[in-house]
């Protein structure tokens, strides 16, 4: 009895798996005839059709793989958020580990690393003989192989050197190299904008791990000193390359150690000195003002890093110092994108806001006028008297005209540049309404100041240093992805 029952136990395996496979076969038919379909009907070559064809083959066959991980990612989202948080961790801190970044980052910053592993990773299952990434493709992930066998081909011309390497090379760059388990690829897209150098190709399926680079950067962003610490590991990434002249690929990975970055971390080494608001404002009427407007202003630059200031030193200038020098007060408005005028009752009688107001003028700066809203207090709007008299000189005194006439400002260039403040629209600065009415007010200046020119930066490292902490690509070079800032 025992052996009839294992005989019919066999049998019935037998027939479910057969069950199992033909409605399987049958997946694998319908979809051979869909891209059947698809091919005849958009006229697509017969070279090309067979790349398809394989290409959906292989896809079929190792659906197994990919409908495993799609289980596993529906059960992890089943579990709490700190169960998920404690499998990410303990299941790709030890592959991601071994780049001594990922090593520094747990000692010192663990929390934020758990982050990364839930947030900004996932996996991805890659078929036999599937092309990963390729040369001349901008990269905006990070890699490492978790299982697998992969092989990288060099490009011919991912550098300086390459393109006359052939002739000049006493030993040969091997152009094919082997990827197995634990390898690290394409480090450097976290810190710049990269282009692939070369060719992942998979020699047999696998699964990798992905960093993705602009999540990376929005959790490092969370974390203050971890993102300190990045920026200056970036800055030290891309000054080694471009100053040194060292040769990177996709393969390279890089060792700088946490203890040697404080001077990295010095922003006055990588900001530029230009400004892109330059507050003009009669400190009597709206000096307050002028300091809520700039905080809040440098607020709003600073959370939010693809603003086209977050790299200035000084993005928005407030002459707090009260500047007796006119030449040092001349020299920051020729540095700025824009001209804010904070337009209170007697901001249009103060001499030097005039010089700066003509300043600007003569400079094409975008001027942005601002009326300070505040009880007690309101701004009368000129009228065409008020123009010929601002033409005549009949609204300021002896001692105003001299200093006018000492910066070579003649009465008619001073109507027309207050004319033409008043050809915009001024917008509104309340600061005894809402923060919510504020922070509206504020963020509608910031989007009137526009940049005049490319912003350019007082060291000269590289590339935009890590995506999305520091405001800043070409195929064929590493000297062309470390691009002057």
């Amino acid at each position: 009895f025992r052996f009839l029952g294992l005989i019919a136990t066999s049998n019935f395996l037998a027939r479910t798996m057969l069950v199992v496979q033909s409605l399987v076969d049958r997946q694998s038919q319908d979809l051979l005839q869909t891209t059947t379909s698809y091919l005849k009907t958009r006229g697509i070559s017969n070279e090309l059709s067979m790349k398809v064809n394989g290409c959906i083959s292989l896809y079929h066959k190792q659906s197994w793989l990919q409908n495993k991980l799609l289980k596993e990612t529906t059960l992890l989202e089943r579990l709490p958020k700190l169960l998920q948080v404690d499998l990410s961790e303990e299941a790709r801190v030890p592959l991601v580990c071994e780049l001594r970044f990922f090593s520094q980052l747990r000692s010192r910053y663990r929390a934020c690393l758990r982050h990364i592993c839930l947030d900004a990773m996932s996996e991805m299952v890659a078929s036999k003989h599937e092309i990963i990434f390729n040369t001349g493709y901008r990269s905006s992930q990070m890699f490492w192989v978790h299982f697998g066998a992969f092989s990288y081909v060099l490009g011919r011309k991912h550098s300086k050197l390459a393109r006359f390497g052939r002739f000049f090379e006493t030993t040969p760059r091997s152009r094919t190299t082997a990827v197995s388990k634990g390898s690290a690829l394409c480090e450097i897209s976290l810190w710049t904008d990269w282009v692939h150098t070369g060719k992942l190709c998979s020699s047999r399926a696998g699964l990798l791990l992905v960093l993705n680079a602009s999540a990376f950067s929005k959790v490092v962003l969370s974390h203050k000193e971890v993102s300190r610490t990045a920026v200056a590991f970036g800055r030290k990434v891309l000054s080694d390359l471009f100053q040194g002249g060292t040769d990177c690929t996709d393969l390279t990975c890089f060792c700088q150690d946490f203890d040697d970055l404080e001077d990295w971390k010095r922003n006055d080494l990588f900001k530029s000195d230009d400004h892109l608001a330059f507050l003009s404002h009669f400190k009597k009427e709206a000096g307050t003002e002028a300091a809520l407007m700039q905080e809040a202003m440098l607020e709003k630059i600073r959370l939010d890093p693809e603003h086209q200031a977050s790299a200035l030193e000084t993005p928005v200038f407030l002459d707090s110092e009260s500047l007796d020098d006119l030449a040092e007060l001349k020299a920051h408005v020729l540095k700025s994108h824009n001209l804010v005028l904070l337009l209170t009752p007697g901001i249009l009688t103060r001499p030097w806001c005039l010089v700066e107001i003509v300043i600007a003028y003569k400079s094409h700066l975008n001027l942005v006028p601002v009326e300070i809203q505040r009880p007690g207090m309101k701004f009368e709007y000129p009228n065409e008297d008020f123009f010929k008299k601002m033409g005549t000189g009949e609204l300021l005194t002896e001692e105003d005209l001299r200093l006018l006439q000492s910066q070579y400002i003649s009465l008619g260039e001073l109507e027309s540049a207050v004319r033409h403040i008043f050809t915009k629209i001024a917008l509104p600065f309340s600061p005894h309404k809402s923060s919510a009415m504020r922070a509206a007010e504020i963020l509608s200046i910031l989007q009137r100041c526009k940049a005049r020119r490319k912003i350019t930066y007082s060291f000269d490292v590289g590339s935009d240093v890590l995506r999305a902490f520091s405001r800043g690509n070409s195929a064929d070079s590493s000297s062309s992805n470390l691009r002057s800032i």
